[in-house]
């Protein structure tokens, strides 16, 4: 798995072989890492993880990793019902991946 932990505030966890693992939900320690559901823009998973609910982050199984990172202090993204209600993809709160290179890519 690669992980990314910024100081215990939340936790960005994917997964380094595509073949050996499930679509989730996975665990890594005491991490939990949940679909959130599906971003139907670009047919990419959402995830969160249990530390902190602010961050969430869409993953594409095709070879191009994390591709959009949600940041949303007020609203709890980490929780689905309330993710789906507020529309996620509001460009104050979801941003896109622009650079070429993948990131956390699974092979």
């Amino acid at each position: 798995m690669y992980c990314i932990d910024y100081s215990g505030y939340f936790s960005i966890i994917a997964p380094k072989k595509c073949s050996n693992i499930d679509k989730g939900p996975w665990r890594v320690g005491d991490l939990l890492v949940t679909a959130l559901g599906l971003d139907y823009h670009t047919s990419t998973t959402m995830y969160g993880v249990n530390r902190g609910e602010m961050i969430a982050y869409t993953y594409s199984w095709d070879g191009n990793g994390i591709v959009g990172l949600v940041f949303d202090s007020i609203h709890k993204v980490a929780n689905d019902k309330t993710l789906d209600a507020i529309g996620y993809r509001d460009p104050s709160m979801f941003y896109e991946k622009t650079s070429v290179a993948n990131f956390l890519p699974c092979a």
